[in-house]
């Protein structure tokens, strides 16, 4: 086959488990670049690189293919694993696949250590541009070097550590650095009286929080009334750019985080405690600094008008869910609710009353938008004080949660309308329609269950949905239909929201926890005045001294291009954080799951792959692994994963099917629950 000249591209690598990988190119219009196993050397997931290109005709088909000239930056400066000791010999061994062979373990901080414990060493990296064209890619049993530098503990004697493991796993910080602390110190305990310049005084009015029963950090607050035509709904939104300023060591550090991640019974915040927790947290009886955005709604839920403003709020109440549930629905307890509190309690009471009226509205316009009500069932894992878990439970969705979400949609897409009418860069809350090819497999399934129609039409796919709402595989069905979507994702480029049909959405909501949110404070700022003028923008320096940029659109053009940079970082910055959070969840899962190894479980198939049966068990809502190796026979499965077919009888199994399992194993290191199969539809099993 005839190769084409070579080109040379930067881009992120992606390891495969099987040793190759792929370079995803800064050039977002360039395909994705295939690099063989041998071509790869010392370069891991996620590092930047520097790769030649080649590209091959096959057929029809276009391939890309390459190998790495050079690592430009690496993305890892640790590793953590478990210890092996072989021939005296140590060696990390590393369970996320970011490196594919074990790593030498030296001890220069004589810390102790035992066979199997979880540790954490700092990679010794081969300079690869020292090494000699010849011997650049490196033997597959060539060893990394690492110097150990903290024990995390025993994976099997403590729970207590699953976090700190996992955290370090995925490169979540544990701890502010010193100078990040400082300058959160640095800051006044309180709100002065200087700080409410400028500032509109809504302290009267009956703001509330509504959230978690354990959460601290509470971003926002509402307060509802009803006019003669209208109602008004102001959502508050803690002011935390008026704190934390553009390129100071708190916001390199927010930056560097991305967002808050969140835990079993612990978070890892993006800011520190003295601003996530207090300063800015809407704490009940506080004066707080926030921005608001007011929205008036006809009775129909039209938003008539809006607007946008720095202000200074109370909270009159702290309150949870089911607070709030109880109080909608008339059945408060008052012994929550004391009768001292009764002067204000009628006015956060009229509050909730109207937007519990407002919310039902807004909720049933969204619906009647969006074409289908599609709620995805989450667990709750409840954990003692040594971090065991004690159940595993159905999160509960209640009326006062699908308020609050509808109530924070509707100021989030306010705010991007408001960017947007005054022309203002901003960081996209983008959605894309399914990918094709992920589709197919719910395509495939759509007709098993009788719908034939093309699900790449958004009505047909709406229409599908709804048809099998109470469908009893419809969790199955809900569980396919998440796997087909796209991942939501941050852009400086509007590509519409497709799951909540949103032509233009951003995220404003939420700025102790996210940064995105912080980074629209500070546009909706400028857009307002109160900052650095529009041909001024800028992210961490004056554009048009540093680049000698003469217009106005050339200005706006760069500034468009380094917000586009950060929406790609905290995005990935967020997909790191939900992998950490799902992994903590299999952990802990298999913790649980431990105590009923030996005995006999119902499920359903949820997932086919080449390797086993992906089994969801009905009662604890967790997912474990029937290997085709444990089944007699040979076993192959369709191109849509839809049924695994045993080669010599014939005998299948599709997506949804019932069965009951035997648990035979639980890996608490990788959270992997091992199943056998018993009975399936009904009737044993005869294949094992």
């Amino acid at each position: 086959m005839k190769q084409i000249q070579a080109k040379q591209i930067e881009g992120i690598l992606k390891r495969h488990p099987d040793g190759f990988g792929f370079v995803i190119p800064d050039d977002k219009n360039h395909p994705d670049i295939y690099i063989p196993s041998t071509k790869i050397g010392s370069a891991l997931t996620n590092d930047r690189v520097e790769v030649l290109v080649y590209k091959k005709k096959r057929g029809s088909t276009n391939a890309y293919f390459g190998f790495i000239q050079n690592i430009l930056k690496r993305n890892k400066e640790y590793v953590v694993g478990t210890v092996e000791i072989k021939n005296n010999q140590v060696f990390i061994i590393n369970h996320n696949l970011s490196f594919f062979h074990a790593i030498s373990l030296s001890n220069p901080k004589k810390i102790l250590f035992k066979k199997g414990d979880y540790v954490k060493a700092k990679i010794k990296f081969p300079n690869i541009k020292s090494l000699k064209k010849k011997t650049r890619f490196l033997k597959q049993d060539f060893f990394f070097k690492a110097d150990l530098s903290e024990n995390l503990g025993s994976i099997s004697d403590s729970a207590k550590d699953d976090v700190k493991r996992i955290m370090s796993e995925y490169d979540i910080p544990f701890d502010f650095p010193s100078v990040v602390l400082k300058s959160a110190n640095q800051l006044p305990e309180n709100v002065r009286k200087k700080d409410y310049f400028d500032r509109k005084d809504l302290r009267q009015k009956a703001f509330v929080t509504i959230d978690g029963a354990t959460a601290q950090d509470f971003d926002d607050a509402i307060f509802v009334e009803r006019h003669k035509a209208f109602y008004r709904l102001y959502v508050a939104i803690a002011d935390v750019s008026y704190y934390v300023k553009e390129d100071s060591e708190l916001d390199r550090s927010a930056l560097e985080r991305g967002n808050s991640s969140y835990f079993p019974n612990f978070c890892s915040p993006m800011l520190p405690e003295k601003l996530s927790n207090d300063l800015c947290s809407l704490k009940e009886g506080e004066d707080r600094l926030v921005m608001v955005q007011e929205m008036d709604f006809d009775f129909q839920g039209e938003m008539k008008s809006s607007s946008l403003y720095s202000a200074v709020i109370k909270s009159h109440k702290r309150l949870n869910y089911g607070q709030t549930q109880e109080i909608l629905d008339q059945f408060f307890n008052v012994k929550e609710f004391p009768e001292k509190e009764s002067d204000s309690k009628t006015d956060y009471f009229e509050s909730l009353k109207q937007a519990q009226k407002l919310a039902q509205i807004l909720i049933q316009k969204h619906i009647k938008e969006l074409g289908f009500d599609l709620e995805i069932p989450e667990t709750l894992i409840v954990l003692d004080q040594y971090g065991e878990p004690q159940d595993i439970l159905k999160e509960q969705r209640l009326f006062s949660h699908k308020m609050i979400e509808h109530f924070m949609l509707s100021a989030n897409k306010a705010v991007s309308a408001f960017l947007e009418k005054k022309q203002m860069p901003l960081i996209y809350r983008i959605h894309e329609s399914p990918d094709p090819d992920k589709l197919k497999i719910l395509q495939k399934f759509s007709k098993v269950l009788g719908f034939s129609k093309s699900l790449s039409s958004r009505k047909n796919f709406i229409q599908f949905l709804n048809q099998h709402k109470n469908h009893e595989k419809s969790s199955l069905l809900y569980k396919l239909t998440l796997r087909s979507m796209a991942q939501a994702r941050y852009s400086a480029f509007n590509k519409g929201h497709y799951g909540l049909n949103f032509k233009s959405y951003t995220h404003f909501t939420s700025p102790i926890r996210r940064y995105c949110d912080l980074q629209i404070h500070r546009l909706i700022k400028k857009a307002l005045g109160e900052g650095k003028a529009q041909n001024n923008l800028n992210i961490k320096f004056q554009v048009k001294k540093k680049l000698k940029l003469s217009t106005k659109d050339s200005v706006k053009n760069y500034f468009i291009k380094e917000l586009d940079k950060q929406a790609s970082f905290i995005s990935s910055r967020e997909q790191n954080s939900v992998k950490a959070e799902r992994k903590i969840k299999d952990i802990k899962s298999a913790r649980f799951l431990k105590k009923y190894i030996g005995e006999n479980l119902k499920g359903s198939v949820s997932s086919i792959t080449n390797f086993g049966l992906f089994i969801s068990l009905n009662t604890f809502f967790v997912e474990g692994l029937v290997r085709y190796q444990d089944m007699k026979g040979f076993w192959e499965i369709d191109e849509f994963q839809i049924y695994a077919k045993n080669k010599r009888s014939g005998y299948l199994i599709q997506l949804g099917d019932e069965v009951e399992v035997l648990v035979t194993a639980c890996n608490v290191q990788t959270g992997q629950i091992d199943l056998q199969l018993l009975s399936h539809k009904g009737k044993v099993f005869n294949f094992v």
